[in-house]
């Protein structure tokens, strides 16, 4: 069976569900509401839920079918008007687990994670027995008692063991080969190696690109999907009359007055990844460190977020892996500044802009996704999702990681990702701390560059005294050419007259001989 694509809002008096279901015949659909439970059957959607209070079926509630949108809205009294439904916004959770499911629960097993499983297809004979079989999981055995597993809750061993290949894609190292202590040793040192100092002092000195990055405002940036939207409707923009109010934006405005959830909080693909996830209920052994964990996940997306302007590249998949060391290291912390310390040393080591500054504001980024609230958490997580499913192999991050924090997610209280939060943003974080030596680097560049300019300078001052010289020089020696020039001019006349002497004692000579003859 298929689960539906639904919304849930409410009002002080009823609870409003929007089911999609289209190409259906209407007259098959069975509607029931017991206590605090709501139950939807056409084949071939199933869908159950179960709210925080108790509903009522005392004739106000109604379904309607509209053919155009194929959706069915139905409308729900409360059975105390005024009464608050928590969490209708977290999809996962508001699914009924199923028969078996809840036997487990009762049954107060110590270690046992209650995942949702389908009954066989003999079994079933009701509607209540048709759970949808995609639910059904086929995952390693989970083993929380070792602290050297990874994945969620630590809850894996052995899983690349025949996945070597996508192990040297995903992880820094064989997380199979190292207990949790050791894969900390050996995180730190293959930052260290791969640590770039010239890069960094690249982008140190040549910030520019950075600086604007850092402070661009992403709030009012559209991404290019949201630009191509923009421009197809100013092709199509008309201006309709005052008067001309279609009904489907009529009933829109009147649900969204009556919510209090914002009808467009999520995308319909978001609520399609909400419905394919199963409802899980977690034995927790270490809660804070997967809520660091989450700040890590987070803050690598918010850096390519931040970086690639709101839109993701074919890149994307590897930075935010590659940045999150609860996706690459598979390792866990629990105390807030080491968490932060690790962060931003992935951030100086391996993507394109590696800025002690940005890496800051990328860490207050995140923790004001945290302070926000759950639903900005888990849109980092379904677009994280997303990206992976489409990228191999990191799909298998899914597996170990994604899928059940996008769960777990939802059943933790908004108050703990906030003191989280306001814990990360009290510690702080220095170039000495991360263990890099940046002080010393940056030092040594600020001298280098001091040392060249005054060779510079005193090859400036080198080069005029030179100049100097030349001229002096220069004018010693016009000064002896004249001084010769008129030596010249004094002995030209004596020569002169020395020539005449000569050629008048020879002339007579030639004369004489002449004569002769």
């Amino acid at each position: 069976m298929l689960t539906p694509r639904f919304k849930v809002t409410q009002d002080d008096v009823f609870v409003y569900i929007i089911l999609y279901t289209p190409y259906i015949k209407i007259s098959d659909a069975e509607f029931e509401v017991v206590e605090n439970e709501f139950h939807f059957y056409l084949k071939p959607y199933l869908l159950h839920l179960r709210f925080s209070g108790k509903l009522t079926a005392d004739g106000r509630d109604k379904s309607v079918y509209h053919v155009d949108k194929g959706e069915i809205h139905c409308q729900v009294p409360k059975a105390e008007q005024g009464e608050h439904f928590e969490n209708l916004d977290m999809m996962t959770t508001l699914l009924k687990p199923t028969q078996k499911a809840e036997e487990r629960l009762n049954q107060n097993t110590p270690l046992i994670q209650v995942v949702g499983e389908s009954r066989s297809i003999n079994d079933r004979n009701s509607p209540d027995d048709l759970e949808e079989d995609s639910k059904t999981t086929n995952e390693p055995a989970l083993d929380t008692e070792s602290k050297n597993n990874y994945g969620f809750n630590r809850a894996y061993r052995g899983f690349f063991a025949t996945l070597q290949e996508a192990r040297y894609e995903l992880a820094d190292f064989d997380p199979d080969e190292l207990d949790h202590d050791h894969r900390l040793i050996e995180k730190a040192s293959v930052e260290t190696r791969d640590f770039e100092p010239e890069h960094y002092l690249a982008d140190f000195f040549e910030d520019e690109e950075i600086k604007y990055v850092m402070t661009v405002d992403l709030d009012n940036l559209p991404t290019t999907e949201e630009t191509l939207k923009l421009n197809k409707k100013f092709e199509n923009m008309y201006i309709p009359a005052k008067d001309e109010k279609t009904s489907e934006e009529g009933s829109k405005k009147e649900e969204a007055k009556k919510s209090d959830v914002d009808l467009d909080d999520f995308t319909a693909s978001e609520r399609d990844c909400f419905v394919r996830l199963p409802n899980k209920e977690f034995l927790i052994k270490n809660e804070r460190e997967l809520l660091l964990a989450v700040f890590d996940i987070v803050n690598a997306f918010c850096y390519d977020h931040r970086t690639m302007m709101k839109d993701p590249t074919c890149e994307t998949p590897w930075t935010i892996t590659k940045l999150s060391h609860t996706l690459s290291s598979y390792i866990y912390y629990t105390d807030a500044k080491e968490a932060k310390i690790s962060t931003q040393r992935r951030m100086l080591t391996y993507p394109l802009y590696r800025n002690f500054e940005l890496a800051q504001v990328i860490n207050k980024n995140a923790t004001e996704r945290l302070r926000t609230g759950k639903k900005d958490i888990l849109k980092c997580f379904l677009n994280i999702k997303h990206l992976f499913e489409r990228t191999e192999p990191r799909y298998l991050l899914n597996r170990l990681f994604i899928d059940d924090f996008c769960i777990w997610i939802q059943q933790v209280p908004h108050s703990k990702f906030v003191e989280l939060a306001d814990e990360l943003d009290a510690t702080t974080v220095t170039k000495d701390d991360l263990d890099f030596d940046i002080p010393r680097y940056e030092r040594k560049a600020v001298e280098g560059g001091d040392e060249e300019e005054s060779e510079s300078d005193s090859d400036d001052s080198s080069e005029d005294s030179s100049s100097d010289s030349d001229s002096d020089s220069d004018d010693d020696k016009s000064s002896e050419d004249d001084n010769k020039k008129e030596e010249k001019e004094e002995e030209k006349p004596e020569s002169k007259d020395e020539e005449k002497k000569t050629d008048t004692g020879t002339r007579p000579l030639i004369v004489e001989i002449s004569s002769t003859y």
